[in-house]
């Protein structure tokens, strides 16, 4: 099961990727990450590791995340295990940013793989819980806003 979403800013990449390569920035903008803790020392880079606590209303859920590619500043994909997925099932995150004439198109996707039977019970699950459309939506208009604004939160 896979969501992707698309959003145009205009701002080029290099001004967006701090806000998806950055755990103190990506807070700012997707309100259901609660916390971010490093595992690995120093920036993200492919193979980083951090922790990711993720809340749904009064709940959270704990992952444990590995970037597994980092193209600063056009693509990033992070996996995620644990959570409410099944034991062998997890989440892949992809961040794909393209520029054209000084304005960014980011592409996002979300896909939740693995884990057998309980698969489409787990994949509907979190997608009804954590990733509701208008949420989703929400959240990368939150991005576009910073992005755009310098990284206040009030400029335009």
């Amino acid at each position: 099961m896979v969501l992707r979403r698309k959003i145009e800013l205009s701002c080029p990449p290099g001004a967006v990727w701090p806000f998806i390569s950055d755990p103190r920035r990506i807070v700012l903008w997707n309100e259901r990450m609660k916390t971010i803790v490093p595992v690995s020392p120093g920036p993200w880079a492919a193979n980083s590791r951090f922790r990711m606590r993720y809340g749904i209303g009064e709940a959270s859920s704990n992952f444990l995340c590995e970037i597994l590619e980092y193209e600063e500043p056009v693509r990033m994909v992070i996996h995620l295990k644990g959570g409410d997925l099944p034991a062998h099932g997890y989440l892949q995150e992809i961040f794909e940013l393209g520029e054209a004439q000084g304005r960014t198109l980011l592409k996002h996707e979300v896909g939740i793989y693995g884990g057998g039977r309980n698969l489409l019970s787990a994949a509907l699950l979190f997608l009804s819980h954590h990733l509701p459309r208008s949420r989703g939506k929400k959240c990368l208009r939150r991005l576009k806003e910073l992005a755009e604004g310098g990284g206040r939160p009030d400029s335009q």
